[in-house]
């Protein structure tokens, strides 16, 4: 393994940052034209008690690119987003991110005893400048005038929006997201994947996303792979602009496909 991943991170509320030593990757242009890379992973491998998670995973991730990783459970959605995230060492492989990276996780993850602007600035130093830029990153999700708010008094969507928040302050080249929008219902998820798009497109990290929802990640992605056997069982480049209506015919024909990809029925 290369020099990329050095130490594990240990679990703490919220995104997290990667540690020092991971290699930067911005200003280096892919073959396939996505790019300044900002992701670059090259036959990673991972074994649990035996058994193949990761059995060889190349994948590379431009600026500003939306990728979806779909599969069953325990197909290595997660394990890949942790070993990108300097949460998991895997046992091979090359592993090159950048080192402003932050992990979002299905729950929220807010620090019960701190108000909402201490939540989204957690880490970070004290200063009129983390303030500043805490309190726009509120207002940019919409949050604007619940920073003394307490996170017993949000709701759920409300509290993924305050997570949010804190990834957004890091200015994160890399935005890794672990179905952050399960927990949430029908309503408060579409507002939730209106929003995390729009950031997207508008402060253009990479960003990798792990989802069970195959409209989510038709809807978000500019790349939809499905994992399957340790490795990528199929990968799809979505042409159409966001927001996307899933009932076109090009779209309708790539749900069937995927469909057919994890064997649902």
């Amino acid at each position: 393994m290369s020099a990329g991943v050095r130490a594990e991170i240990p679990e703490a509320p919220g995104p997290i940052s990667v540690p020092e030593g991971i290699i930067e990757t911005a200003g280096r242009t892919d073959a396939s034209g996505r790019g300044e890379l900002r992701v670059s992973a090259s036959d990673v491998r991972l074994s649990f008690d035996g058994k193949v998670v990761l059995g060889g995973v190349d994948l590379e991730v431009g600026r500003g690119e939306f990728v979806a990783l779909l599969g069953p459970s325990g197909t290595g959605k997660t394990s890949l987003l942790r070993v990108l995230a300097g949460l998991q060492r895997p046992d091979s492989g090359r592993v090159l991110v950048p080192q402003r990276t932050t992990f979002a996780y299905q729950e929220p993850r807010l620090v019960p005893s701190k108000r909402v602007l201490a939540n989204v600035a957690i880490g970070l130093p004290r200063s009129a400048e983390t303030r500043a830029s805490a309190l726009a990153a509120l207002a940019e999700v919409g949050l604007a005038g619940r920073e003394r708010s307490w996170p017993s008094t949000l709701s759920g969507g409300e509290a993924q929006r305050v997570a949010l928040a804190r990834a957004l302050v890091r200015r994160p080249q890399l935005l890794l997201l672990d179905e952050p929008f399960a927990a949430l219902d029908a309503l408060k998820r579409i507002g939730m994947q209106t929003l995390v798009a729009e950031l997207v497109d508008r402060h253009r990290p990479a960003a990798v996303l792990v989802t069970h929802d195959i409209d989510e990640a038709i809807g978000l992605a500019d790349r939809i792979i499905v994992l399957n056997d340790g490795g990528f069982a199929y990968e799809h480049v979505v042409e159409s602009p966001r927001p996307r209506d899933i009932g076109e015919e090009g779209l309708a024909a790539l749900r069937h496909r995927l469909i057919e990809e994890l064997h649902v029925r």
